[in-house]
């Protein structure tokens, strides 16, 4: 699946390319060159050219992509056709890691276990400080019952730093069911402790409106009573 993705891609993005290259001609021209008659000025270069039309283009194709994932979720075949483009953005944009999360989580859910992983590691290897793309791992390391696995990418997923796409509180969620899955109890208890402390840090630093703010106090207080009937 991947592989054939792959060669959609490649077609799309020299189309895509081919497109930014000669609309970026086209607005130089029409600023005016400085450089010699007829030539190109000795600054302006096909990689200088490339570069910020490459990132451009991956922002407007993904966001078009992301709106039909929206559209089609639950209808695998639908989502199957979003794949070529999603491989896409990542060729043209290769830190765009919302294209790799997305991609990753389509793939499982089509049965293409083995091309998932494959692809968040893909997607791992070009942002090793990506704490998303780890969450959305040991999701997948959770999803095939290795739960000690999953464990420690969510905790390397909260160490890695910010988290663009998940919530901290998301992830320590998939952080206690794995260990609590895996029979590591203490652990669980510790992190259970950890997840209350992230959700009372937020409610004392973020400016919330009064019904985020109401759900968030009878949360941290219904965790506090999971907290204390399982010690």
């Amino acid at each position: 699946m991947v592989r054939k993705a792959g060669k959609i891609a490649l077609a799309v993005i020299v189309l895509l390319l081919l497109a930014g290259v000669f609309q970026g001609l086209l607005d130089r021209e029409s600023n005016g060159w400085s450089g010699e008659e007829g030539g190109f000025p000795a600054e302006y270069t096909l990689l200088s050219a490339l570069g910020g039309i490459r990132q451009y283009l991956a922002y407007v194709l993904f966001i078009k992509t992301d709106n039909l994932h929206h559209a089609y979720y639950g209808s695998f075949e639908q989502e199957a056709e979003l794949l070529p483009y999603l491989v896409a953005v990542t060729y043209l944009d290769p830190h765009y890691v919302d294209a790799f999360y997305v991609g990753t989580e389509i793939l499982y859910d089509l049965g293409k276990r083995e091309e998932a992983f494959r692809f968040n590691l893909r997607g791992l290897e070009l942002n090793p400080d990506s704490g998303d793309l780890r969450a959305s791992l040991a999701d997948l390391y959770l999803r095939e019952k290795q739960y000690l696995e999953a464990a420690e990418m969510f905790r390397e997923a909260l160490e890695a730093g910010e988290l663009r796409f998940l919530s901290r509180d998301f992830v320590f969620m998939g952080l206690v069911a794995s260990l609590k899955a895996a029979g590591r109890r203490e652990e669980a208890a510790r992190a259970l402790d950890e997840r209350v402390s992230n959700l009372r840090a937020v409610l004392a630093t973020e400016e919330l409106d009064p019904v985020t703010q109401a759900d968030l106090v009878k949360g941290i207080n219904d965790l506090e009573s999971l907290r204390e009937a399982s010690r």
